[in-house]
């Protein structure tokens, strides 16, 4: 969660806009996650509950599914 407030936040904000007066982004955007033990945790999902405009939850999001990850191959 560190390491999402510290990187993932400043990169949205600079990316997908931030408005100060209204407190959301200019572009919509979901932040979406693979499996991993520390993503499934209960304090990551509430975490970014709070802090993300919206995410796919890992209930949601279906396991070992690379084609439905392009990120994973676009970074």
């Amino acid at each position: 969660m560190e390491m999402l407030e510290e990187e993932l936040i400043p990169w949205t904000k600079e990316t997908f806009g931030w408005n100060d007066e209204t407190e959301e982004y200019e572009e919509k955007w979901t932040f979406q996650q693979d499996s991993a033990p520390s993503h499934r945790a209960k304090e990551t999902q509430a975490w970014l509950r709070e802090n993300v405009p919206d995410f796919i939850n890992n209930k949601d999001w279906p396991p070992y599914s690379p084609d439905l990850n392009p990120l994973d191959y676009a970074i």
